[in-house]
């Protein structure tokens, strides 16, 4: 992943445009719109570290969340258009048109791609508590108790709840799905039992 995040900040070092103009020549503002100590907190942290030390000037990593990063994302779609704000983005840039019949910006005309920083798979964790040791034993004890057993997710309409939505539905099994403002506030609870 950190090759990936040098590519990344190297790419930045070879627009032509924004070097002709002497960008950067204040900091940078990377909005990450999950909460702070999450994946993609933790890929933008790495990510802001590189590109300081790339571009020489400070990379200043915000956490703006809610409604599975559209908060976030709205923010950098109302931001000047100087390149000192970008966004970290997400599969959720993708996903959320699908989702709400209207958003405050309009996800193709309001961003331009940068590059790929990392690809983060998901995964299934429980508490040791639980007593599952596999996806059959977490299926098993679903079918036990429709509806009983808790899952968490970085909120309504992000990619963790849509994929847990799929498993229920593949799987036959019904949960009770508690979103959060980021990952990082679900695992919190998920260790605290």
């Amino acid at each position: 992943m950190l090759k990936r995040l040098i590519g990344f900040a190297l790419a930045l070092l070879l627009v032509p445009a924004a070097f002709a103009q002497g960008w950067p020549q204040r900091p940078v503002h990377l909005v990450v719109p999950f909460a702070a100590g999450g994946p993609t907190d933790i890929a933008g942290r790495l990510l802001a570290r590189v590109m300081q030390e790339r571009l020489g000037q400070p990379v200043v990593v915000e956490n703006k969340t809610g409604a599975a990063a559209v908060a976030g994302t709205d923010f950098v779609a109302k931001s000047a258009n100087d390149g000192y704000t970008v966004l970290l983005g997400t599969i959720a840039h993708t996903i959320t048109p699908a989702l709400y019949k209207t958003l405050p910006y309009d996800p193709v005309k309001d961003f331009v791609p940068v590059g790929l920083v990392a690809r983060a798979p998901l995964v299934m964790v429980v508490r040791p508590s639980l007593g599952a040791n596999s996806v059959a034993d977490v299926i098993r004890l679903m079918k036990e108790s429709p509806g009983k057993l808790t899952y968490g997710s970085a909120g309504n309409g992000a990619v963790d709840h849509l994929a847990a939505g799929w498993f229920e539905a593949r799987a036959g099994v019904k949960g009770l799905h508690v979103p959060y403002r980021g990952s990082a506030p679900a695992i919190q609870d998920l260790v605290a039992g």
